[in-house]
Order: structure tokens, then C-alpha cells, then sequence
């Protein structure tokens, strides 16, 4: 049995251990600020809400790794056929602070009625793997 028990634990020790490894190997930037906003239309205030805040937390993990940039461009017959861009950062948030800001009204016309926007800043520690 006590062998039984072993086989169990090593493979959660090993992993532990490497995840140890991995972060120990990872940057972390203190105090970036990310902002996001979010016009409450067609969702609920809460989704409003979680929307502004994961784009504050986008934005902080962009400030802090950078954008990685990669294009390929599809040409056929001296044509251009297509032209495709992908972009991706990499980060984790490890601390946040969270600062609401008031809350704003986008009204395009006075014919339609105002738009509620919801609006963030955050302060925010990212962790960067390598």
C-alpha cells in the first residue's frame, strides 16, 4: 500500500516542482496601469462591468510583455488573395488594484437615448514568462 501511495504523490511532487521552475524563470513588472472601458448595450450592467475590467487587464498585460506581431500574405496569379495579421501578448496578473471611475453617457444623437459606459483603471502587478 505504502508504494501504492508513492506512485500517486511523485507525479504530483514533479509537477509542483516544475511549476516552481517555470516561475522562477518569469519577470515580474510592478505598478502598470491599464484602463478599459465598456458601453452597456445590449448586456446586463454586471457583463458591462466584467467587460471594462478584463479590458483594463488586457491592457496591463500589453503594457508590461509588449505585443508580438505576426503577418503572412497570401499572393495567386500576381494577386494579392489575402493578409493575415495575428496578435498576442503573454502575462499574468499576480496583484491588482482597482480604481472605478464615473461613469460616463455616449449619446451619438439626441434623437436616441444615452449609452451608460462603464470605465476602469487598474494598477496591476504582471508576471512574464520567458
Amino acid at each position: 500500500m505504502n508504494l501504492h501511495f508513492n506512485l500517486k504523490i511523485l507525479p504530483t511532487v514533479f509537477l509542483l516542482v516544475l511549476i516552481a521552475c517555470v516561475s522562477a524563470q518569469a519577470r515580474l513588472v510592478k505598478g502598470v496601469k491599464g484602463r478599459g472601458e465598456a458601453a452597456v448595450v445590449g448586456i446586463t450592467p454586471e457583463a458591462g462591468q466584467h467587460l471594462a475590467l478584463q479590458r483594463a487587464r488586457a491592457d496591463a498585460i500589453e503594457q508590461a510583455a509588449g505585443v508580438k506581431i505576426l503577418g503572412a500574405t497570401l499572393v495567386r496569379s500576381n494577386m494579392l488573395a489575402g493578409d493575415f495579421i495575428k496578435t498576442f501578448t503573454r502575462g499574468f496578473i499576480v496583484a491588482e488594484r482597482i480604481k472605478w471611475l464615473p461613469l460616463e453617457q455616449f449619446q451619438p444623437d439626441v434623437n436616441v437615448p444615452p449609452v451608460p459606459m462603464y470605465r476602469v483603471e487598474i494598477t496591476a502587478d504582471v508576471e512574464i514568462p520567458e
